[in-house]
């Protein structure tokens, strides 16, 4: 168990294994990582993306391609900074992995490949698609595992 300063903040669930709890922080890592770099690194992963507008002049900074990027960038680090709550007391904030971590990576996840494979949008979006959906499958796995230890303890 985590010390931690403010009493009760931390509270170790009996039926969440530490594989677990740390792909929850993998899992928020990741979507931190990727909101950071699509709000920073930007004009890179405009041009990996291949989301060039010919009709449009190069304007990086004021392009409403360049705008989405950064609004998607913002809204992926503060749902990577939502898996915080259910590392730190997963019994009180484990709604977030069947809404966030399951939920939001299978719709979005399966929108980038289908973007990839059928408007033929660049191949980055399918691989953040995929990546997405292995968070999703793995997810569903420790769900899984969560609800038939919880359901193991409770009959005994």
């Amino acid at each position: 168990m985590i010390p931690c300063p403010v009493k009760g903040a931390f509270m170790e669930s009996p039926y969440v294994s530490r594989a677990y709890r740390a792909f929850i922080l993998v899992a928020g890592t990741y979507d931190m990582i990727v909101g950071l770099s699509l709000f920073f690194l930007y004009p890179i992963l405009y041009f990996l993306m291949s989301a060039l507008d010919p009709s449009l002049a190069w304007c990086g900074n004021t392009s409403n391609e360049m705008a989405h990027l950064k609004m998607n960038g913002v809204f992926m680090f503060f749902v990577g900074m939502g898996y915080c709550f259910p590392y730190v007391n997963y019994e009180k904030f484990k709604f977030y992995i069947p809404v966030f971590g399951i939920g939001l990576r299978v719709w979005g996840g399966t929108f980038l490949v289908y973007t990839n494979l059928v408007w033929g949008l660049s191949f980055v979006y399918g691989i953040f698609g995929a990546v997405d959906l292995i968070f999703a499958v793995i997810f569903v796995y420790f769900l899984w595992g969560y609800r038939q230890k919880k359901l193991h303890i409770r009959n005994f």
